[in-house]
């Protein structure tokens, strides 16, 4: 019987051996889960502003774009006044030559 005993001591004492290592195991993959939470948030945090900042960058190139378009319609005008006034400008000087 002292055999058994020893059987069973040895045993429990295995068994709690094997609990305080599932607790510890338990304990070290909270705190991963913990530390790399965090780690993924910053990094979608990040992703996020740099999405934003994109986001505000094509709308200024969208602005740019438009004032770009707007600044040509007005050099055509121009140039279409200019013409026109040259080629009046030149008629009036041919009917004083001629």
């Amino acid at each position: 019987m002292a055999g058994a005993e020893t059987r069973v001591a040895n045993n429990t004492r295995l068994i709690k051996i094997a609990q305080s290592f599932g607790e510890q195991v338990e304990d070290d993959m909270k705190k991963f889960k913990h530390v790399y939470a965090n780690k993924f948030q910053r990094l979608d945090d990040s992703v996020s502003s740099a999405l934003d900042i994109h986001q505000k960058m094509l709308d200024r190139i969208d602005a740019l774009e438009r004032i770009a378009d707007k600044t040509d319609r007005s050099i055509q005008q121009v140039e279409e006044r200019v013409a026109f006034s040259l080629s009046k400008h030149s008629l009036h000087t041919e009917e004083m030559v001629g």
